[in-house]
C-alpha cells in the first residue's frame, strides 16, 4: 500500500541534504588512512579534520542545491545527475584553492580533497540512483479519486496533472454531472463503494458541489473503516497543493481551533534572522550606497521609497526600499544585486519583519483586501518577510485572483510555521535571487 508520505513535504528535501552530508563525511572518513597515512579518528579529532571538511561539504551541498538536486523529483536523466554532481565537485575543488590562498591550515590535504570529492561524487550518484529505484518500487505513482466537481476538487485535479514530480495521478472522477467533470468519469456518486474497491485509490477527495450531489455517507463510512483515506477537498488542497483553500475555511475552524493563531518567532528563526540579515546588511552596504549615490546624481530625485504597511497582527510599520529605474546600466546593477530590498534588512534586525513571511502590503491595500476576503487578516499572524511561501510558489501579479492565491499560500505558512519550513523557503528565496 502506498503511504501518504508520498505527498510532498518541504522537510523531505532537508532530510535528503542531511543524508548527502553524511555520505560525504563517511567517504572522507574512510579515505583518510590511505590519503594521509593517519588514523581517521585521530585526523578528525586532533588535526581539526572535521572543521576543515565542513566548508568543503557546505560548498558541495549548496552547489547541488542550486543545481536543482533537492527538488524532490524522480531522476529524469542520469547523465544530467552525474554532470551536476561533477560540477559540485569542481566547485568544491575551486573553493579549496581559494581557501588555501587565504589561510592554508583551513584546507584539507590535496590528495584527500581530490580523491575524496571523486569518491563522494560516485557515492552520491549511486545513492541517488538507488533511492530513485527504491521509490519507484515501493511507492510507484499514487492515485487520487475525486468525488464531486466543486471548484476545489477541480483545482486539485489540475494541480496534480501539472506537477508530475509529485508522483500522484488522478484515478478518475465520480459525479452525477459529467459535463462538470475534472477528470475521466468512472461512474456516478452512488458507485463510490464499487469504484473505490476496484481502483484502490490512495486518497478519496470529497468535493461535492452542492446539495444536488447527495453525499453517500454510509458508503464513505464503510470505506473509511476498510482502510481507505478520505479527505474533504479543503484538507486535500492543503496536503497536495500546499496552500489553504480560502473558500473551504469554515467559521468554526477559525473560532474553535488555533490553526491560524499568531505565533512568536522561535529562537532558531530569530537567531537566523539576526545573523543572516546582519551579514547581508553589512555586505550589501557598499553596493547599496554606491547605487543610491548613482541614482541621486543621475536625476536628483529621492532614492528611497517609503510605504506604511500592515505588520505583525496588523500593526503598521514603515517599509523602505531603494528606487529601481525601468532601464539602464544602473537599473541592471540594482536588479542584479536586489538592492531595492537592502533597506528592508533593517526592519528584520529591528524585528518588524522577518527574512521569511507574508509579503508586506500597504496598509490601504490590506484594509481593502480584508473587506473582500475576511481571512486576509489571518495572514498578518506571521511577521511579514522579504521572501515567503507565496513568492517561491507563485508568479507575482496584480490581478485579484493572484491576490487570493497569495493569501492562500500565506495562510499555509501561518498554519505550518516551523524552522524546517522557514529554512526551506529561505534557501529557495536565495536560489531565486541568484
Amino acid at each position: 500500500m502506498i503511504r501518504a508520505a508520498r505527498i510532498f513535504a518541504p522537510t523531505s528535501s532537508i532530510r535528503l541534504a542531511a543524508i548527502d552530508i553524511a555520505i560525504v563525511a563517511v567517504v572522507f572518513f574512510l579515505l583518510v588512512p590511505a590519503m594521509v597515512a593517519m588514523d581517521s579518528s585521530l585526523f578528525f579529532l586532533e588535526e581539526n579534520g572535521a572543521l576543515r571538511l565542513m566548508p568543503l561539504t557546505a560548498v558541495v551541498i549548496l552547489t547541488m542545491y542550486f543545481g536543482g538536486l533537492y527538488e524532490n523529483k524522480r531522476i529524469a536523466s542520469r547523465i544530467y545527475l552525474l554532470q551536476q554532481l561533477g560540477l559540485s565537485a569542481g566547485v568544491g575543488l575551486i573553493s579549496q584553492a581559494v581557501v588555501s590562498y587565504i589561510y592554508d591550515p583551513w584546507t584539507l590535504p590535496r590528495n584527500l580533497a581530490l580523491y575524496g570529492l571523486l569518491a563522494s561524487t560516485l557515492a552520491l550518484f549511486g545513492w541517488r540512483i538507488l533511492r530513485d529505484a527504491l521509490l519507484s518500487r515501493l511507492e510507484g505513482t499514487g492515485t487520487v479519486l475525486i468525488l464531486g466537481t466543486d471548484a476545489t476538487a477541480r483545482r486539485i485535479a489540475r494541480y496534480i496533472s501539472s506537477h508530475s514530480g509529485m508522483r500522484l495521478s488522478v484515478a478518475g472522477c465520480l459525479t452525477n454531472r459529467p459535463e462538470d467533470a475534472c477528470a475521466p468519469v468512472l461512474g456516478g456518486i452512488s458507485d463510490l463503494r464499487e469504484i473505490a474497491r476496484r481502483t484502490r485509490p490512495d486518497m478519496i477527495v470529497s468535493g461535492l458541489a452542492d446539495s444536488r450531489d447527495r453525499m453517500p455517507v454510509a458508503d464513505m463510512v464503510d470505506l473509511r473503516y476498510s482502510g481507505f483515506r478520505i479527505e474533504e477537498a479543503g484538507t486535500a488542497c492543503e496536503l497536495i497543493c500546499r496552500c489553504v483553500s480560502a473558500r473551504d475555511i469554515r467559521p468554526s475552524r477559525l473560532l474553535f481551533t488555533r490553526d491560524f493563531d499568531a505565533k512568536e518567532t522561535s529562537l532558531p528563526m530569530f537567531l537566523t534572522d539576526t545573523v543572516v540579515a546582519s551579514l547581508l546588511f553589512v555586505a550589501g552596504a557598499p553596493f547599496a550606497l554606491l547605487y543610491a549615490a548613482g541614482l541621486r546624481f543621475s536625476d536628483g530625485r529621492p532614492v528611497v521609497r517609503k510605504e506604511t504597511c500592515a505588520g505583525f497582527q496588523g500593526r503598521p510599520f514603515v517599509s523602505r526600499r531603494l528606487r529601481v529605474e525601468e532601464s539602464g546600466a544602473l537599473a541592471a546593477f540594482g536588479r542584479l544585486l536586489h538592492l531595492d530590498e537592502w533597506p528592508q534588512l533593517w526592519n528584520v534586525l529591528s524585528r518588524r519583519m522577518s527574512l521569511v513571511g507574508p509579503r508586506p502590503r500597504r496598509l490601504s491595500i490590506a484594509v481593502e483586501l480584508g473587506k473582500l476576503l475576511p481571512v486576509h487578516e489571518y495572514r498578518q499572524n506571521a511577521r511579514p518577510g522579504i521572501t515567503g511561501w507565496a513568492q517561491i510558489n507563485l508568479k507575482q501579479g496584480v490581478e485579484p485572483a493572484d491576490a487570493i492565491a497569495e493569501v492562500e499560500h500565506d495562510l499555509y505558512y501561518v498554519r505550518n510555521q516551523s524552522f524546517s519550513l522557514y529554512t526551506y523557503i529561505l534557501l529557495h528565496g536565495f536560489r531565486a535571487a541568484i
